[in-house]
Formats: structure tokens, sequence, C-alpha cells
């Protein structure tokens, strides 16, 4: 797992009550799907489209998918870990891996387990 300074997507600090998922290569439907999955466990979770490129429909349109952390963080991690693994490997994703901005860091997801570790643990 690798971790660095956690910034939003627009560059600032994340407070640290709220998180950011970023899945690249994700399809906005996919994107909007677990966003509804969160909100199904009770936690406000938005889908941030990109702004600020020309319109590709062959790349992502998602910049990331915000929601609010709860207390409990074990069904949220198998939610996220659910579309991580399940669309690993997207046809523009190009190799660059999803991940979870939150508390301060940035956890890259490399294989099942990596982000319920680390919530697990308060790495994050």
């Amino acid at each position: 797992m690798s971790s660095t300074a956690a910034r939003s997507t627009t560059g600032r600090p994340l407070p640290a009550e709220r998180a950011e998922v970023r899945f690249p290569g994700l399809p906005l439907a996919t994107c909007r799907e677990c966003a509804t999955h969160l909100r199904q466990l009770g936690i406000a979770a938005e889908v941030h489209l990109r702004t600020g490129q020309p319109f590709d429909s062959r790349l992502d349109q998602v910049e990331c998918i915000a929601f609010s952390l709860p207390t409990a963080t074990g069904r949220l991690a198998q939610i996220l870990e659910y579309y991580a693994e399940r669309y690993r490997e997207t046809p523009v994703s190009e190799g660059e891996a999803p991940s979870l901005a939150l508390r301060g860091a940035h956890v890259a997801w490399r294989e099942p387990g990596d982000w319920q570790r680390a919530l697990a643990s308060g790495e994050v």
C-alpha cells in the first residue's frame, strides 16, 4: 500500500469526516451505482464529474466519488473493494490503480483487502 498526503480533487486538504475514492476508467453509470450502494448504508455520497478537459467518450468522465465517513467502516470497505476488484482492468485505466483519499492519506488499491486492512488498522 502506498500512502501520501490526501487532498481533494480540487487540490485542497480533505476534511477529516470526508473521503474520496477514484476508480480510473470506471463508467459514469457504474460510479453512480457505487454511490447508490453507499447511500443505502446511510452514507452521504456524490459523484464528481471531470472538468477542464475536452469531452472524450473513450475516457472516464468521473473524477471521484466523494462521501462522508461512517463510524463503522467494514461494510464501506467491502463495497469499495467490490468495485475495485470487479473493474480492476478497464480499457482506459492504463495501469492506474484505484485510490482512496481520507484522513490525511492516499491509499492505492493493489489487491483485495488493501482498503479493508487500512481502515481497520486506522492507518488512514
